[in-house]
């Protein structure tokens, strides 16, 4: 499973991207003919043109295409929309749990564990 959730990166670093990057994966670059370090301007809910640069390309994943970019360059308000946790080991998962919906309770976001969606 943690292959489904922590994408092979196939070219670039995750590492000091800086704050005008774009993760994007596998099919949008060939399916777009993007490049690794490529500079490309991106439109955000703002209206705006924003300038960025493919700082990484990673394997496509079950959910289809995906593309990453800086939390600085996300308009205001509009948060996070997906996040993965590994515990570490001898973590209590319900713990972990409990705090990450306590962390949650006035965001627009839920935590559900892996087998809500990946049922074993």
């Amino acid at each position: 499973m943690s292959s489904v959730f922590t994408p092979k990166l196939i070219e670039g670093s995750l590492r000091n991207l800086g704050d005008d990057f774009l993760v994007i994966d596998e099919k949008t670059a060939k399916g777009d003919d993007l490049a690794l370090g490529q500079r490309v301007y991106t439109w955000l809910p703002d209206g705006y043109r924003h300038p960025a640069r493919i700082g990484a390309i990673i394997q496509t994943g079950l959910d289809g295409d995906a593309t990453f970019l800086s939390a600085a360059r996300a308009p205001a308000g509009t948060g996070m929309g997906r996040g993965w946790v590994t515990l570490s080991p001898g973590a209590d998962r319900k713990d972990v749990q409990q705090r990450l919906a306590a962390a949650f309770a006035h965001q627009p976001v839920k935590a559900d564990p892996v087998e809500a969606y990946f049922p074993t």
